[in-house]
């Protein structure tokens, strides 16, 4: 392939560049919690909750987003609507054997810049696939009555907590011989962490598409705020994604909206992200930074992600929790949420912020002991001073630091919020989400991408045809050129 034509792949991915600051470039059955719904699909278990009845969903004159998502539901893209190329969604026949041998002989980087013909297009929302996040919670998952998401899956945590004793003498030996260590396949899942990232995305055709044709801001808000307390879930996963590599892409579909990432920086690991449609964008950078301790295990994740509506010009940014995993080592394994979920539009002047991690809701549950995983809180309408403050302070710091006062800072109440991470959101008087009957969209990928994608990744295809042996010597490789890099990296800064 000439030089030209690898630029040419490279600029493709020229508007992914990292934000400023960047040091590198850039199915059991339910039982329903006080004012939440049986029908999540989540295994919900208490031993004092025995008879709770379903709070009765509104009826469609009162819920416009009720009503436009069962437009959508049946009606057809018009002729108008954005195209999929038969040939690039991944097709289900498609084996990692098949892979495997492209990239040996080279034929991933000739089709990549293949020209394509062949054109395809869903006719209706009701043809995705129930997506596999649902169903891996709901079948490894319940919630407990202190409001963890706790693994009943048996089997597997007990594998995870004897691999995670090794890694711990691993570790110890490491230390004094100051050597790295390689983490053990039998951890992970083949797919990158970049998937994993692009899956926060898919119930934006459920709550961002329906809402983005409308005048109403307020109401492109409070979807917005649905969209992300609904993305929660997505984050719990049963094994370790691999870790990206340094130039390392992903490009892939939800519905008929496209999804692109790139691994912009090794040290500290951060990806940027775009989900492009007609009427509304996802656009930030992905930051983890994780720490552990005897028996547990937290991770945060930074960078503002923002969702822009074109119709009203509105640009609403969220800061995001930390998420926290209990008994790695021994005991129970649970999930919960801690810090908190902030949703601002600052054109509008709407505000929201959930606090996890309390008992029931923290400053907002008005001394309520409920599970950990509910919440109460409000929709404000907030005056410029804090807006100001709050927008220096995400343009300085990682964190947010700042305390919503709202006798000092907000103008007027709008909405009252109540709900449940692992359950439902109720928004005023109407229900906006529930676990398990909106089912989100599935992560479609490319079949033919660039040949930096992860779906090229030699160590995570043979992880997928069982070869963990060779999958653990490309792994180990791949680390040792990131090693190598980060060296030259550094000697000539």
């Amino acid at each position: 392939m000439s030089k030209a034509a690898f630029r040419q792949i490279q600029n493709s991915f020229s508007f992914l560049v990292p934000a400023r600051g960047d040091s590198h470039v850039k199915n059991q059955q339910t039982k329903s919690l006080p004012e939440s719904t049986n029908d999540s699909g989540i295994s919900i278990w208490s031993e004092s909750d025995e008879s709770q009845e379903d709070a009765p969903l509104p009826s469609p004159t009162q819920n416009m987003l009720k009503r436009i998502l069962t437009k959508k539901m049946t009606m057809s893209f018009s002729a108008g609507a954005t195209m999929i190329r038969k040939d690039t969604i991944e097709e289900p026949n498609s084996t990692a054997h098949a892979r495997i041998e492209d990239i040996r002989n080279g034929k991933h980087v000739h089709r990549s810049i293949r020209p394509n013909h062949k054109l395809m297009k869903y006719t209706s929302i009701t043809e995705m696939k129930s997506n596999d996040v649902v169903s891996l919670i709901q079948n490894n998952y319940r919630r407990n009555e202190e409001g963890f998401l706790e693994m009943v899956n048996s089997e597997i945590s007990q594998k995870q907590k004897e691999v995670a004793g090794k890694i711990a003498k691993q570790l110890g030996t490491a230390i004094f011989s100051k050597k790295g260590i390689s983490l053990p396949l039998s951890i992970f899942e083949p797919h990158s962490m970049l998937e994993k990232v692009a899956l926060n995305f898919i119930y934006a055709p459920n709550f961002l598409g329906p809402v983005a044709s409308i005048p109403d801001a307020l109401e492109q808000f409070r979807c917005t705020l649905t969209f992300w307390v609904a993305s929660l879930h997505t984050n719990v996963w049963l094994y370790k994604p691999f870790n990206p590599i340094l130039g390392e892409t992903f490009q892939g579909y939800i519905e008929e909206t496209p999804v692109y990432l790139e691994q912009v920086s090794h040290h500290p690991p951060v990806c940027c992200y775009q989900m492009v449609s007609e009427k509304f964008e996802i656009t930030g950078r992905y930051e983890a930074q994780a720490s552990s301790s005897t028996n547990s295990l937290k991770t945060k994740s930074f960078g503002f992600p923002k969702i822009s509506f074109k119709n009203t010009k509105a640009n609403i940014v969220a800061f995001m929790p930390t998420f926290n995993v209990n008994g790695t080592m021994f005991g129970k394994k649970t999930y919960d949420l801690s810090q908190k979920l902030v949703v601002v539009d600052f054109e509008n002047q709407y505000y929201a912020e959930i606090e996890f991690g309390g008992e029931g809701g923290g400053f907002w549950g008005g001394g309520k002991k409920q599970g950990k995983d509910v919440f109460t809180s409000a929709i404000y309408k907030v005056n410029a001073n804090f807006l100001q403050k709050l927008k220096k302070e995400m343009q300085a710091n990682k964190e947010l630091g700042c305390k919503f006062k709202p006798k000092d800072d907000s103008i007027e109440k709008l909405d009252d919020i109540e709900g449940s991470w692992l359950t439902h959101l109720t928004i005023g008087p109407i229900k906006y989400w529930t676990f398990g009957a909106d089912i989100p969209s599935q992560l479609n990928k490319l079949h033919n991408p660039l040949p930096s994608d992860t779906t090229y990744r030699p160590d995570v295809l043979h992880l997928k045809v069982n070869d963990e042996k060779t999958a653990q010597k490309e792994k180990e490789k791949l680390e040792e050129v990131q090693r190598k890099d980060k060296k030259l990296r550094e000697k000539n800064k």
